[in-house]
């Protein structure tokens, strides 16, 4: 005989019941997601704390490190720092009230503003640093006679007056932060039109991101170009050679020197001035070029 399994649901087991079953494991789903993320929250803002602060001191103590490309470091730990200390807190605890807003309508507008400048100047700042390396890398004479403190004063305003120009876009094209609902406050940015928030987009995350790309692209185009065109393992022991045999500061600048006319092919040796790089930029040029020597070898007795 065929056994027949009955779907009818359990004597007393109620449709309130269920509902309040279901209601339950919802609940404790969303706690536990709501825990796992206060603490990866609180982690990224002690951490950062922690890691800006260092860059910080480190490039205000040390005079050495006051080059142009620290100083737009420097700006982005500031950036960054900010964002740790001020602006990731209050989301914390706004978060952990339900996103019910209890510091006013001066805070709201405050934090909310600082939000989008903080958030917009800092994926700015990674740009910049990425045009500010590619001139460094591939446009080493240029960067020289560039490489003053208004090249880096000029990086910096570019990234900040990005952040401003969004800050005070979304204060004036918005519907507000503040919004009172029912008797019950909340801070959160009305944004009118589809428009304006693709302008928001666009400006915030968009367009510095296909920057970074293309330039990051670039490099990468470009190196592998240098590379198909140099005799790796000659140009890496003779750079080793001409350090060894020169010794003390002049080999350390003559390396670099070395460097930069072998990978661009430019004629002569001219020794650089006595601020120029130091030897850890040659030996991470070393670094490179042998390891691009080594995949090319593995690539073709793969291909083999």
């Amino acid at each position: 005989m065929e056994m027949i399994q009955s779907t009818e649901p359990s004597v007393g087991f109620t449709q309130s019941d269920a509902q309040a079953t279901l209601k339950t494991s919802t609940g404790a789903e969303s706690l536990t997601f709501a825990v796992i993320f206060l603490v990866f929250t609180v982690l990224i803002s002690v951490v950062g704390t922690f890691g800006n602060l260092l860059i910080f001191i480190t490039v205000v103590l040390y005079p050495k490190m006051r080059s142009v490309t620290n100083y737009v470091i420097l700006s982005l730990a500031v950036t960054d720092l900010t964002v740790c200390m001020v602006t990731i807190p209050i989301a914390i605890y706004n978060g952990i009230n339900l996103n019910i807003w209890r510091f006013g309508p001066i805070v709201c507008y405050l934090w909310s503003m600082g939000d989008f400048l903080l958030t917009t100047t800092s994926i700015w700042h990674l740009c910049v640093l990425s045009i500010d390396r590619y001139l460094a890398l591939f446009r080493p004479h240029w960067y020289r006679t560039k490489r003053k403190t208004w090249f880096a004063l000029l990086l910096i305003s570019i990234s900040w007056g990005i952040g401003i120009m969004i800050a005070l876009s979304t204060l004036i094209g918005s519907d507000g932060y503040y919004h009172n609902v029912y008797g019950t406050v909340f801070c959160f940015i009305m944004i009118p039109t589809a428009g304006f928030a693709v302008f928001v987009f666009s400006v915030s995350f968009a367009i510095p991101t296909c920057i970074l790309l293309a330039v990051y692209m670039k490099m990468k185009f470009t190196f592998w170009g240098w590379v198909a065109r140099v005799d790796i393992p000659v140009v890496a022991s003779g750079l080793q050679n001409k350090v060894d045999n020169a010794g003390g500061q002049d080999g350390e600048r003559l390396a670099v020197t070395s460097t930069s006319h072998s990978m661009t092919g430019e004629p002569s040796l001219q020794k650089p001035p006595s601020n120029g790089p130091s030897l850890l930029t040659s030996q991470a040029w070393m670094g490179i070029l042998q390891t691009v020597y080594r995949q090319k070898l593995r690539r073709n007795s793969t291909q083999k």
